[in-house]
């Protein structure tokens, strides 16, 4: 190894700054001393290798082990062995700068090493300090979607009072209970009801090594819902089962599946794929009341062949509500309305999404720092 001594720089080897929320930004600064010339990219390659025991005495004369640390590496000041004495999870390695400050007699060089360590952004944790960017875990956040929806069903209110002086709707149905939304003559209303609704939307971005890889989770799964129910993994899932998103069956679609152009970092490449996935918990199915403007009228009697009569199609000028078997549903000889036939539809490509990287729990990490 060309390196042969690496140690805190003497005088100031460390400093700090805290901002109101107490989140820290620090410096390390070291000097290294080669056997050897070598440019910066090499030098620091060595300097993260492997700890180097320091000539700053800790309590006791123990001996003091310092590292370079890789970036995405939290705050370290390194104490007895390799247990760090004093540390910062939120505050990570972001920029180091070389500056070769002397060549030596014995034609090697010394170098001057400064780590900057900044807060993490959001859902940024060690994990990222892993050299391959697929590796890395997934990314998420949540977003939300407003939207207008026609709705078919709701709780009539009492007239003129509250519910217990007030005079029942003759469309309510038992111990308020939804139902159809249809006036007192079992008719439609002029215009459809409309409301403003908000959903939660969860955006997921991992990394893929290759645009043929992006384009198939494109062409997969955009604009689908899940056929089964999924684990979405954070990253964040060894501090508990409560950092991981679990999207039940036919709950989450997929309303777009966007790739970054080619990033790069270091020898590798790479590209960013993100989901964006709308979750509805009542599922993504398109409820509609049995209606038309043609019914089935069965047959009565028998044809002259002595067979039951066929059934009928009959079109109607108006809207009819109809049964499970088609047939016009008439309010009762008390005047009562019908109960509605309703028919779930999935409307949406349903497909499995077990397998995608942020469905399975991340590799294990291969601590680096």
């Amino acid at each position: 190894m060309p390196i042969t001594e690496l140690d805190y720089r003497t005088g100031d080897p460390q400093s700090a700054q805290f901002d109101e929320r107490r989140r820290g930004t620090y410096t390390l600064r070291f000097i290294a001393r080669t056997n050897t010339e070598m440019g910066a990219e090499a030098v620091l390659t060595d300097a993260q290798y492997d700890t180097w025991d320091s000539s700053l005495p800790i309590k006791g004369g123990t001996t003091r082990t310092v590292k370079v640390p890789n970036m995405f590496c939290k705050w370290e000041w390194f104490g007895t062995g390799l247990t760090a004495s004093n540390s910062d999870e939120h505050s990570l390695c972001k920029d180091i700068t070389l500056d070769q400050v002397a060549t030596l007699a014995d034609g090697g060089q010394k170098w001057s090493i400064v780590a900057n360590f900044r807060p993490g952004d959001p859902n940024e944790t060690e994990k990222d300090a892993n050299t391959t960017p697929t590796s890395r875990p997934a990314r998420v956040t949540f977003d939300r979607e407003t939207f207008r929806e026609e709705v078919q069903h709701g709780v009539p209110q009492p007239r003129g009072g509250d519910e217990e002086t007030g005079e029942k709707p003759k469309q309510a149905g038992e111990d308020g209970k939804e139902v159809e939304i249809r006036n007192s003559a079992g008719g439609l209303y002029d215009a459809p009801v409309e409301v403003i609704k908000t959903r939660s939307v969860i955006v997921v971005t991992y990394n893929v090594a290759d645009l043929k890889t992006a384009s198939e989770a494109v062409s997969i799964y955009q604009g689908t819902i899940n056929r089964t129910d999924y684990t979405i993994y954070t990253g964040a899932e060894e501090s508990g089962k409560n950092n991981i998103i679990r999207v039940a069956k036919g709950t989450g679609l997929t309303r777009e599946v966007v790739v970054s152009e080619q990033q790069t970092e270091g020898s590798e490449s790479f590209y960013k794929v993100t989901f964006r996935i709308a979750i509805e918990p009542r599922r993504w199915i398109h409820r509609a009341v049995e209606r038309g403007r043609q019914h089935i009228k069965p047959g009565t009697g028998s044809n002259e062949a002595g067979e039951p009569a066929e059934s009928e199609v009959v079109y109607e000028s108006e809207y009819v509500t109809l049964d499970a078997n088609g047939q016009v549903v008439e309010v009762d000889k008390d005047g009562n309305l019908p109960a509605t036939t309703t028919t779930d539809w999935v409307v949406y490509h349903q497909v499995n999404y077990n397998g995608l990287p942020f469905t399975q729990a991340p590799p294990t990490y291969s601590k680096t720092c």
